[in-house]
């Protein structure tokens, strides 16, 4: 599917995914930001990406998991997966600008023992 919104990007759906992109074991959960590099999933000419997250934490703890930007650390500006109680399955989607390293910035707590990604498509 294709979308050309009122700024001029088209959107690029990546179709029915059957698989998530990133799971627990691909990332570090240690509540400080890294980096994710999706550079093999988008193309270089990729200004945004839109994407799902699935998270469940041992603790009832807020703030579990976070998106942002690549390069920033700031929590306020990062979309958040907020977690209440113990145990339970959350979900939330994003979108955010891609650099030219086409990575984004994520910061996951280490009571994480549920992880799932993945990137749904792009604005070109």
């Amino acid at each position: 599917m294709f979308f050309r919104g009122s700024r001029g990007l088209l959107y690029v759906d990546r179709g029915d995914r059957n698989a998530y992109d990133f799971q627990l074991a691909n990332i570090t959960c240690d509540n400080n930001w890294h980096e994710l590099d999706i550079s093999a999933l988008i193309p270089n000419n990729a200004k945004m990406v839109r994407g799902y997250i699935e998270v469940r934490s041992s603790a009832a703890s807020g703030h579990v998991f976070g998106v942002d930007e690549s390069g920033k650390s700031n929590h306020y500006t990062a979309y958040w997966i907020n977690q209440i109680m113990n145990d339970v399955w959350v979900q939330g989607g994003f979108e955010l600008l891609v650099l030219s390293n086409k990575s984004i910035a994520y910061r996951g707590k280490n009571t994480i023992t549920y992880f799932q990604l993945v990137i749904q498509g792009w604005w070109v």
